[in-house]
C-alpha cells in the first residue's frame, strides 16, 4: 500500500490586546493597542522517502479586519512585512465589546481588496458586502505563481478592557499541483498546463463568492536529457463544490492532449476524490499538496496517478 505524502502546516498569529494606564477610569476612553505576534509550526510527514521542506520565514500584505456586533468593519490595519516570530504593536482603539477579527495573508501582495457597495464612500463598510479577491489579469490568465495564502477568523470575541492574548489559527487557501508528463515523444513543442477555474473571490467567512472563469497556466518544454514534461501550478482553495478544469495543450501545434476524449475527466478535484476513496482522514483542509502523473502510451491513451495512486479517468467509472 503507497500513502501519499501530506504536509500540514500551522500558523498561530496571536493577538495580546494591550489597555495603557488612564487617568480616566472610563475604560471606553482609554486608549488601547494591538500586539501582534506570529509564530509558525509546521510538521513534515516522512512518507515513502519524500520530505516536504517549509520555507515560510516571512509574511506579507497582512490584513487584520476587526469586525463590531453590526457587521460593520470597524478596524483595519495592515502590516507590510512580518517575520514570523517577531513582535508588532498598532493602534486599534476599539472600546469594550463583542468583535469578529479576520486575518488574511501570503507571502506576497497578489490580493485586492473590493469596498465597492454602496455607500462605501460615506459610511462603514459591512462585512457581509465586502470581497477579498485575487488580482486576475484581463486577459484571465494567471501566468506567474502565486504565493501561499492563508485566512483566519475568530467570532464573538469579548474585549473586556483588561489584558487579554486572542489566538487565530490560519488555514492554507491554496494547493500547489505538481505535473509530470509521461510517454510523449520529446521533442522541442512548447506545452501549456493549465486549470480553469472560478475560486478567486471569497466572502469574509471564506466561502466562495461569485467569481468569472479564469485560468491559471504555465509553459512546460522538455529540458535537456529529460523524457518527462513536468510543471507546477499554485491555485486557491480546493473544495466539493467546485470543479476546477485540468489541461495540457501544445501550444506549437494546438492540440489538446488532456483531455482528449469526452469521456475522460479533467476535474480535479474528481480525480482528487477517486484516488483518495480509499482513505477516510483525507480532506481538502489538510492536504494542500498534490503530485499528478499523466501517462500517455502508444495510442495517446492516458492513465492518470495522483500521489501514488492511481485514479480513474472515466466519468462513468466515478458514478
Amino acid at each position: 500500500m503507497h500513502l501519499s505524502p501530506k504536509y500540514i502546516v500551522s500558523v498561530i498569529l496571536g493577538i495580546l490586546l494591550v489597555y495603557t494606564s488612564c487617568v480616566n477610569e472610563d475604560t471606553a476612553e482609554c486608549h488601547q493597542s494591538v500586539e501582534v505576534t506570529l509564530t509558525l509550526d509546521s510538521l513534515s510527514i516522512d512518507t515513502g522517502g519524500e520530505v516536504e521542506a517549509d520555507d515560510i520565514d516571512t509574511l506579507k500584505s497582512v490584513y487584520l479586519y476587526i469586525i463590531g456586533p453590526d457587521h460593520e468593519i470597524v478596524k483595519v490595519r495592515t502590516f507590510d512585512f512580518l517575520e514570523v516570530g517577531e513582535t508588532y504593536t498598532l493602534d486599534v482603539n476599539v472600546p469594550p465589546g463583542l468583535y469578529d477579527f479576520v486575518i488574511w495573508t501570503s507571502q506576497e501582495s497578489p490580493f485586492g481588496v473590493n469596498f465597492d457597495a454602496p455607500g462605501m464612500a460615506t459610511t462603514r463598510v459591512n462585512a457581509e458586502d465586502a470581497l477579498f479577491r485575487l488580482d486576475i489579469p484581463d486577459d484571465e490568465r494567471i501566468t506567474y505563481l502565486i504565493p501561499r495564502m492563508f485566512y483566519g477568523r475568530l467570532e464573538q470575541v469579548l474585549v473586556t478592557g483588561e489584558d487579554q492574548k486572542i489566538s487565530i489559527p490560519l488555514v492554507e487557501n491554496t494547493n500547489t499541483i505538481y505535473l509530470t508528463v509521461d510517454g510523449l515523444p520529446v521533442c522541442s513543442d512548447n506545452y501549456e498546463y493549465r486549470i480553469t477555474a472560478s475560486d478567486g473571490n471569497y466572502y469574509f467567512d471564506n466561502s466562495f463568492a461569485r467569481c468569472d472563469t479564469f485560468c491559471y497556466a504555465t509553459t512546460m518544454r522538455f529540458e535537456p536529457g529529460e523524457t518527462s514534461l513536468n510543471g507546477m501550478l499554485r491555485k486557491l482553495k480546493l473544495d466539493d463544490s467546485r470543479s476546477p478544469k485540468l489541461c495540457i495543450t501544445d501550444i506549437t501545434t494546438g492540440e489538446q492532449l488532456y483531455p482528449c476524449a469526452g469521456e475522460e475527466v479533467c476535474d480535479l478535484v474528481k480525480l482528487i476524490r477517486q484516488a483518495y476513496r480509499d482513505d477516510p482522514d483525507f480532506s481538502f483542509d489538510t492536504h494542500h499538496t498534490f503530485h499528478i502523473t499523466l501517462t500517455f502510451d502508444v495510442n495517446m491513451a492516458v492513465t492518470v496517478g495522483v500521489d501514488h495512486w492511481v485514479s480513474k479517468n472515466k466519468e462513468e467509472d466515478l458514478m
